[in-house]
C-alpha cells in the first residue's frame, strides 16, 4: 500500500465522515490498547504456547482449550466423557470409546497437532461428524471451510490462534472431503466417509503466532485495532499512536496453511500527515481482504475521517495460451491462470471464470458438457485450472477470457488459441474449367481448387497434384513443360496452376488429386494454330499516283481478309477471289515504291515493291502480257502492262516464299511499225 494512496495494490478511496466513525471492539478493556505482544497481529501476553493436558483436554494460557467433545453422524452426535490422558513426552492420547484423540507437540514450540483416529465407522446415517470444544475461544471459520481463526476472549492475553491444515484420510491413504464449521460450543468437523476403509484419521493443526510493533516505539499502540479477512489470509493492524499520533496501519498476508510474515506486506501512513489524526484507530477488512477501511478519529480537530483502500486482483496466464488443436479435438495443455495480489502473493480460493467466444462467432471451443464457460477456484498456489477445453469444428484464431473479481474490482486476461483444420477430405474446382487455347499457348485463366476437411474447414498446407493426359497424338496440357505438377494450398486452402495447351487439337481432362484420393477435374479444349498468311506476288507492279487501278495479290490463307493497305493507305473494293487470290483497287498515293499489307482475323502479311508512277512516266503497251516471273502472275494471266521508259529498279520482294522481284514489272520495248 505504501505510505499514501497506492502500493501493494490497494488504491485509496477517501471517504471523509465528519463527526461519525465506526470503531470495532478494541482488544483492551474500555478501548485502551492492550499491554501485550500481538498474536496474529493482536495480543499474546501468554508466556508460552505449550498447553497443559488434563481430563478436561488441552488447556492453553488464557483459559481456553481444545477437547474432542462429541462424535457421530450428521446431526446425531454422542457426547464423549472426559478421560485421563497418556503422555510420552511428545504425544498425548485420550482414548475414548471408538476413537483416540491425540496431540503431538511441534518440536519448534510454534504449535500443536491435534488428531482423532477412529477404528470403526460410527453408527447412523450421514457424514462423519465430530465436535471440538474450543473452551471459550470463538472460532471464525474461513469461507472455504479449510481453516479457522480462534479468537480468545478479551483480556485473556491469549490472542488469536490458527486451526487449519485439516486433513482426513482412510487406511488406504485416500483423502476424504472434509470441512470445518461453527457449532455451539466450538468447531464442527464433517467428512464424507462413504466407501472409506477404517481406521480413519482426522488431523488438523493448531498454531499461535506473535507479531511485534514494526515501529518498535513506545506509544505506537500497535494492535489497538485489528481486522482479519473472512478467508483468514489478510490481517490489518492499526497503530494510531505512531509518529506523534499521526498513526499507521500495517497489512499482512499469508498463504493457506502458512503463518503471517513478521514483516508487514504494506505500511499505510496517515494521508493527512498531521499529529493527532490517529490514523489506524479503527480498521475493517472485507471478507476477501481486498478492501480495507481505516478510521482516523482525530482528523480535522477530531471531526474524523475514514479512508477506503481497494486491491484489485492481479491475473496472469499460468499455462495453456498460444496453443492450437485440430478442430473437434481437445487442447493438449489445460488453460490456467494465476491470481495474486500486487505483491505477488497468490490468492487462494479465488473464483475465476473462463469464457469462450459464443458458438455463432465462428472458431471457438467448449468445456465439458458443451459449456461455453466454467468457474473454478484457485488452489493453494493461487492457480485456477480450467477443465478440458475442446475446439469446435471451425478453424481460426480466438481467445478464451479468464476473469476474477474481488471487492476491489475485476481483472481479466486473454488466453490465445487456434483451431486448425483436420485432414483434407474433399477438393473442389473453383475456376479454370471450360476454356480453350491454341496449341502452344497458355490458357488464359489458372486452374484453381480449394481443399476442405470433413467439417467443411479449408485446409492450408496440403498438397494438390495436377495431372494432364499423356500419349502420342493426343490432346494434352503442360505445367511448365511437364504433364504433372504438385502445388501446396495457401492459408485459404486454395491451390492454383497455369496450364499450356499441348499435343493435338481436342478436349483435355486435367485431374487434381489430394492425399487420400479425392479428386476434381477440369475440361479444357486444345485448338489448332491458324494457317500462316503469306504474300507471294502482285500485278501490276506499278500504278498511277491517282490510284483507281485494280491490283491482284496472290499468296496463301487469305480467307477472312479484312483490309489491304498500300503503305498506310487502305485500298478499296477488296474482293476475296479464293484463299490464294485477292483483288483490290489501289488508293491514290504519292510517287514512289510502297509495301502492300493484307490483314486477316489474326495475322498480317506484307510484300514490298508496288510503285506509284506519275502520269508522264507511264506508257500503255498494246496487247496482253503475262505476269512477271516468280509466281506473281499466277499462271500467265494476260493483263495489260504499263511500260516503264526509265531504267527498271526496286526489289519487289514480299513475305512468304515469293522470290525477290516477284512483284516488279518487266521493261518492254515500244512497238515498231512492220516492215513490208
Amino acid at each position: 500500500m505504501g505510505t499514501a494512496a497506492r502500493g501493494f495494490g490497494f488504491v485509496m478511496m477517501v471517504l471523509v465522515l465528519l463527526g461519525a466513525l465506526l470503531v470495532p471492539l478494541p482488544m483492551g478493556a474500555g478501548g485502551d490498547a492492550p499491554a501485550a505482544t500481538a498474536t496474529m497481529g493482536v495480543v499474546a501476553g501468554a508466556t508460552g504456547a505449550a498447553p497443559a493436558f488434563t481430563e478436561a483436554g488441552a488447556r492453553f494460557a488464557g483459559g481456553w482449550g481444545l477437547r474432542l467433545a462429541a462424535l457421530g453422524r450428521g446431526d446425531a452426535l454422542a457426547a464423549l466423557a472426559p478421560v485421563v490422558p497418556t503422555d510420552d513426552g511428545r504425544r498425548v492420547e485420550y482414548r475414548h470409546a471408538g476413537a483416540t484423540e491425540w496431540y503431538v507437540r511441534d518440536g519448534n514450540g510454534g504449535g500443536i497437532e491435534q488428531g482423532v483416529t477412529l477404528g470403526a465407522p460410527p453408527v447412523g446415517a450421514g457424514p462423519l461428524a465430530l465436535m471440538v470444544d474450543t473452551g471459550g475461544a470463538i472460532p471464525l471459520v474461513d469461507a472455504n471451510g479449510a481453516g479457522a481463526t480462534l479468537v480468545l476472549p478479551t483480556g485473556t492475553g491469549g490472542g488469536y490462534w490458527r486451526y487449519d491444515g485439516l486433513r482426513v484420510t482412510d487406511a488406504t491413504g485416500r483423502v476424504l472431503p472434509a470441512r470445518l464449521s461453527v457449532t455451539e460450543g466450538g468447531l464442527g468437523i464433517t467428512a464424507e466417509d462413504a466407501g472409506a476403509v477404517y481406521p480413519v484419521t482426522v488431523d488438523p493443526f493448531v498454531r499461535r503466532q506473535s507479531l511485534a510493533d514494526p515501529g518498535n516505539t513506545n506509544g505506537d499502540s500497535f494492535g489497538v485495532a485489528v481486522a482479519l479477512s473472512g478467508d483468514g489470509l489478510t490481517l490489518a493492524v492499526g497503530a494510531y499512536g505512531t509518529n506523534s499520533y499521526k498513526g499507521a496501519v500495517y497489512v499482512y498476508r499469508r498463504v493457506a496453511r502458512g503463518l503471517f510474515p513478521t514483516t508487514p506486506l504494506t505500511t499505510l501512513a496517515d494521508p493527512g500527515n498531521t499529529g493527532n489524526d490517529s490514523f489506524g484507530y479503527a480498521v475493517a477488512l472485507s471478507a476477501d481482504g481486498a478492501t480495507l477501511a481505516v478510521g482516523a478519529v482525530g482528523t480535522s480537530s477530531y471531526r474524523g475521517a475514514a479512508y477506503v483502500y481497494t486491491d484489485p486482483p492481479t491475473l496472469t496466464v499460468a499455462g495453456g495460451s498460444s496453443q492450437s488443436a485440430t478442430v473437434g479435438t481437445a487442447f493438449a495443455a489445460p488453460l490456467s491462470v494465476l491470481v495474486a495480489d500486487d505483491a505477488g502473493n497468490p490468492r487462494v480460493g479465488a473464483s475465476v471464470a473462463f469464457t469462450a467466444p459464443a458458438a455463432n462467432a465462428g472458431a471457438t471451443g467448449t468445456f465439458p458438457a458443451l459449456a461455453g464457460s466454467v468457474t473454478v477456484t484457485t488452489d493453494t498456489n493461487g492457480v485456477a485450472t480450467a477443465p478440458a477445453f475442446t475446439a469446435n469444428n471451425v478453424e481460426g484464431s480466438y481467445a478464451v477470457t479468464a476473469s476474477t473479481t474481488n471487492s476491489g474490482g475485476t481483472t481479466s486476461v486473454a488466453l490465445n488459441l487456434a483451431n486448425t483444420a483436420a485432414t483434407a477430405a474433399s477438393i473442389t474446382a473453383l475456376s479454370g474449367t471450360g476454356q480453350s487455347a491454341q496449341i502452344g499457348s497458355a490458357f488464359a485463366a489458372p486452374l484453381r481448387v480449394q481443399v476442405r476437411d470433413a467439417s467443411g474447414n479449408t485446409v492450408p498446407g496440403t498438397t494438390v497434384t495436377f495431372t494432364a493426359p499423356t500419349g502420342a497424338n493426343a490432346p494434352s496440357a503442360t505445367f511448365g513443360g511437364s504433364a504433372t505438377t504438385t502445388v501446396t494450398t495457401d492459408s485459404a486452402g486454395i491451390a492454383s496452376v497455369s496450364a499450356t495447351a499441348a499435343g493435338r487439337p481436342g478436349l483435355v481432362s486435367v485431374v487434381a488429386t489430394i492425399p487420400g484420393g479425392a479428386t476434381t477435374s477440369f475440361t479444357l479444349t486444345d485448338t489448332a494454330s491458324p494457317a500462316t498468311l503469306t504474300l507471294t506476288g502482285f500485278s501490276p507492279s506499278t500504278g498511277p499516283t491517282s490510284g483507281g487501278n485494280v491490283v491482284t495479290i496472290r499468296g496463301t490463307n487469305f480467307s477472312g481478309a479484312t483490309a489491304v493497305t498500300f503503305d498506310t493507305t487502305p485500298g478499296t473494293a477488296i474482293t476475296l477471289v479464293n484463299s490464294t487470290t485477292i483483288t483490290v483497287t489501289a488508293p491514290a498515293h504519292a510517287a514512289g515504291t510502297v509495301d502492300i499489307t493484307v490483314t486477316t482475323g489474326g495475322q498480317t502479311g506484307t510484300i514490298h515493291g508496288y510503285t506509284y508512277l506519275t502520269a508522264g512516266s507511264i506508257t500503255t503497251q498494246p496487247g496482253l502480257h503475262p505476269l512477271p516471273g516468280g509466281g506473281s502472275g499466277g499462271g500467265g494471266m494476260p493483263l495489260p502492262q504499263p511500260v516503264r521508259h526509265d531504267p527498271p529498279g526496286g526489289s519487289g520482294g514480299g513475305t512468304g516464299a515469293a522470290p525477290q522481284g516477284a512483284g516488279q514489272p518487266t521493261a518492254t520495248p515500244a512497238p515498231q511499225p512492220a516492215r513490208h
